[in-house]
């Protein structure tokens, strides 16, 4: 969700934490079963052609994408830009 990473974030959505305190609530999981070290994250990446699909369905298809491969075990944001 770094807006100089990106051109600019249309969609944000987030499981099992909030999109505004991610990095925190994630730390904090971390901390609490005791997994510091290790595979800290995922940074997963879908794209289509110009005009294959609207923001808002890319959007969802991403969404979708993220609750089946996690399946509500991990924490996760969830940008389409």
């Amino acid at each position: 969700m770094n807006r100089e990473k990106t051109e600019r974030a249309v969609y944000e959505d987030s499981i099992g934490c909030t999109c505004d305190s991610a990095f925190a609530d994630m730390a904090a999981t971390k901390k609490r079963f005791h997994k510091l070290g290790g595979v800290q994250g995922y940074h997963l990446i879908q794209s289509f052609a110009e005009g294959e699909v609207t923001p808002e369905l890319a959007h969802l298809i991403g969404l979708e994408l993220a609750e089946e491969l996690l399946k509500g075990r991990f924490e996760a944001v969830i940008t389409t830009h």
